[in-house]
């Protein structure tokens, strides 16, 4: 008992530190590029990465959620369609990056990054199966060497050659050896249960809700990185990617607190025990939303006065904007939250519309507001989009949650006749 405790507290410290450098590094490349390339190739760069992002959720096809709760599934299913689904998702890489090109530096910068982040897909898989093996410990550790190196080899690379692009393929080089150390870490330590077609067909069928609400989460995240990328000066990206930077903040303290306990919400659910569920749900609520209270605070007294320090350019203008991004970000983190109860509850099919609906809201506003100014019209869509997103799914996870509790005492009440 003793023992599973210390792994678990392990595997907690060990996600800490994997997931702040794995998501922290963005801001570190565009710091780096921003310094030794310039605004303008930091603005390529931005938008590739976002490009990047989005078919990411492609390559996973399913997340760590719904490979944890969904034992059932066989180890090597889940191996076969993401690998199948990561080559898909570098081709289609390489369509839109042709489309999206005017140079050779930016079709080389876009599929780069895709591929770099194609293989971090891979790689996740078998961090997955670890995780449902008690290993997040390792999970953790894959992700905080892959992202140290990552930074330090980017950094040496773009600036010993001055090329980007260069230092963007020596990133997608180290994933690839990282998948193999993954790929053989699982194999060498865990026993994985034969799959089947059967297996395949059911992660098709019972994924492809999660896809499509992921990739749509996805686009509402970097609709605006992507309007600007496509129809203003590169210049825009980077001041808009500096001002939005933030919002990763909030993003990794709900990957943080989620984590560690999917698990736990499984087993409580798969027990029937669904007060011990709400309550888990409701006190990372409340975690959250003072964790956000406390990084506004902290963005006001000394966060803006320090990003104006690593990225080298006055932000005063964009104060409130600042703010007004992490405000909005915390709403995003109740999502996160919001969304994985939902999806190990099984409630993955209403997700989709709750993200069209956010999407096509902020969509239609950002355009509208961009007309007058890009940055700033760009953030209150951006702003707006989170809160509708929000408060839609709060509304639907407390429908569920009543739902059954219904179910619950229907069933006491039959027992009791």
């Amino acid at each position: 008992m003793k023992k599973n405790e210390e792994r678990i507290a392990n595997g907690f410290v060990w996600n800490i530190l994997g997931l702040t450098f794995n998501n922290f590094n963005s801001l570190f490349f565009l710091v780096i590029v921003k310094r030794i390339n310039g605004i303008e190739v930091a603005g390529v760069f931005a938008y590739g990465y976002a490009v990047a992002c989005f078919l990411y959720v492609f390559s996973l096809f399913y997340n760590r959620a719904f490979q944890i709760s969904n034992e059932h599934i066989s180890d090597k299913a889940y191996v076969f369609s993401r690998l199948v689904f990561c080559g898909l998702s570098f081709v289609l890489s390489c369509f839109v990056a042709l489309f999206s090109s005017q140079t050779l530096f930016k079709f080389l910068t876009i599929v780069g990054l895709c591929l770099f982040r194609n293989l971090e897909a891979a790689s996740d898989v078998f961090q997955g199966i670890a995780h449902k093996n008690n290993r997040l410990d390792y999970a953790g550790k894959s992700l905080f060497v892959k992202s140290f190196l990552g930074l330090v080899i980017f950094w040496l690379v773009d600036y010993l050659t001055k090329r980007a692009e260069l230092a963007v393929c020596a990133l997608a080089t180290l994933n690839f050896f990282g998948l193999i150390f993954d790929w053989l870490y699982v194999k060498t330590h865990f026993v994985l249960n034969q799959g089947s077609k059967k297996d395949i067909a059911l992660i098709l069928k019972s994924a492809t809700p999660i896809l499509i609400f992921s990739a749509l989460g996805m686009l509402l995240l970097n609709m605006q990185k992507y309007l600007i990328g496509l129809f203003h000066e590169d210049s825009f990206g980077t001041i808009f990617n500096i001002l939005v930077m933030p919002a990763t903040i909030m993003s990794l303290c709900s990957q943080y607190l989620i984590n560690p306990f999917m698990n736990i919400m499984a087993k409580a659910l798969n027990e029937c025990n669904h007060r011990a569920f709400f309550k888990i749900v409701m006190n990372l609520s409340i975690a959250l939303i003072l964790i956000g209270l406390f990084v506004c605070f902290a963005a006001k007294i000394f966060g803006i006065r320090l990003m104006e320090i690593v990225y080298d350019m006055s932000l005063v203008g964009y104060a409130y904007l600042i703010l007004l991004v992490i405000f909005s970000s915390s709403f995003y983190a109740l999502v996160q939250l919001f969304s994985s109860a939902l999806t190990v509850m099984g409630k993955n099919f209403m997700q989709p519309f709750l993200y069209a609906v956010s999407a096509v809201a902020g969509g239609a506003l950002s355009v509208l507001f961009m007309k007058r100014d890009v940055v700033a019209g760009a953030l209150y869509g951006y702003a707006i989009s989170m809160l509708v997103l929000f408060v839609l799914y709060m509304f639907v996870f407390f429908v569920q949650v009543r739902r059954i509790q219904g179910e619950k005492s229907e069933i006491k009440t039959f027992h009791n006749l």
